[in-house]
């Protein structure tokens, strides 16, 4: 893997089983220099969504389990689908 790295999740829903070992199967690597949203993403046609960064240091995520908290909450107070932690955490880590 080479920066910068842009990882495209399908989202599954929270009570998705969460044994971990398929979560890899939603997760498509994508040209970093290429437009990585979806025509069918309707954030971009209802102003709907959610935005989270995080630090990478010594290629490490810092702070993750707050970044997945403040996640967690930003959908719920925008209405929209709580998201899957475990796929997220998965994603973080690839």
């Amino acid at each position: 893997m080479s920066l910068p790295y842009t990882l495209l999740i399908t989202p599954l829903p929270a009570d998705a089983p969460d044994d971990g070992s398929w979560f890899t199967e939603t997760f498509t690597e994508v040209d970093a220099s290429e437009p990585a949203l979806r025509v069918s993403e309707l954030s971009t046609q209802r102003g709907d969504g959610v935005f989270e960064t995080l630090s990478v240091v010594n290629g490490h995520a810092q702070e993750v389990q707050p970044h997945l908290a403040r996640l967690a909450r930003s959908a719920e107070i925008c209405d929209l689908p709580a998201p899957n932690l475990a796929q997220w955490s998965a994603a973080i880590s690839q």
